[in-house]
């Protein structure tokens, strides 16, 4: 059972790191679905910032990673009280499984420092994969535990209706393609071929701040 970061540290946290270096930071939703596996964001935030704190749904979770030593705590990510501020509030693919958005800003914003950033990451709903799919396929690929897809645009006007600009705007995308397999080699040819970056990636790095 491993409780560890990814030792070449994924190419999002590579971008995330140096707005949470030496940082007091909050975690939203820091299970994930790797908290036993490499490349769990919580375990990387943790070795770089000054302090984390983590909350998420899933009760399970919660008492496993307390059980190891992690300051965390179960809330609902669309309404939860602390009682203290962060300078860094981050919802590492998170944003894309709620139903109340409203009800989530307004709790980040409630404890972000005056000063503090919100880092949201979240799937690109226009990655050149998921059109591949459509269009061989027939139908998008569909998550069941989403509620929405996102684009830069939507980003945006979704948290400038809450209170928040954005600062910075950021893509990558950790697949890490098999130079063996036919399917891979199209893809990896395909991506390198994209010059556009709303397209070549499949991750969106926002990085915004309460006006």
């Amino acid at each position: 059972m491993v409780l560890k970061g990814d030792v070449r540290m994924n190419e999002r946290f590579k971008l995330i790191k140096p707005y949470i270096e030496n940082k007091t930071v909050l975690d939203i939703g820091c299970c994930g679905s790797r908290y036993k596996s490499e490349g769990w964001l919580h375990f990387n935030i943790k070795k770089y910032a000054k302090s984390v704190f983590g909350i998420d749904i899933s009760k399970e979770c919660i008492e496993f990673l307390k059980e190891k030593g992690y300051d965390v705590e179960v809330a609902n990510a669309e309404d939860f009280n602390l009682n203290q501020k962060f300078d860094v509030i981050v919802a590492g693919e998170l944003i894309e499984h709620l139903s109340n958005f409203q009800g989530f800003l307004n709790s980040v914003k409630k404890h972000l420092k005056e000063d503090g950033l919100l880092i949201l990451t979240t799937p690109n709903m226009f990655y050149f994969k998921e059109a591949l799919f459509l269009v061989l396929r027939g139908y998008p690929p569909v998550n069941p535990e989403h509620t929405c897809y996102f684009d830069e645009v939507t980003l945006r006007q979704l948290l400038n209706r809450f209170g928040f600009s954005i600062k910075k705007i950021m893509y990558t995308t950790e697949i890490k393609y098999n130079k063996l397999k036919l399917k891979d080699v199209i893809l990896y040819l395909i991506e390198k071929l994209i010059l556009y970056k709303k397209l070549k990636y499949g991750t969106i790095i926002v990085i915004a701040k309460k006006m």
